[in-house]
């Protein structure tokens, strides 16, 4: 998890599940005109975005919400802590914190 991947749409969707199979199809056929790439490992400590052993179970869906013209994504790391990953209107990282 070490990249935010980033792509606009006005879709709604019911739950976590059906948003993903949404976003999959839709690279499937190419149909996403822009995106944007977030790297992490630039603004958080490699402890939090490396990743467990093989079969550990995975992280938590992100949180995501707006607010003021600026994305704010809660991701869950690997050993139990959580980061608060605010993107500015063109999706460049404002501020990365860890939450303990």
């Amino acid at each position: 998890m070490p990249y935010i991947e980033v792509m606009e749409s006005f879709e709604h969707s019911a739950d976590w599940n059906e948003f993903q199979s949404q976003v999959l199809r839709r690279l499937w056929q190419g149909r996403f005109k822009r995106h944007w790439s977030v790297d992490l490992s630039k603004y958080l400590p490699e402890k939090f975005v490396r990743r467990l052993t093989p079969g550990s179970p995975a992280a938590a869906s992100p949180l995501v919400s707006r607010a003021s013209g600026q994305w704010r994504i809660v991701v869950a790391g690997t050993n139990g802590q959580s980061a608060i990953v605010e993107l500015g209107s063109e999706y460049q990282v404002v501020r990365a914190t860890i939450q303990r």
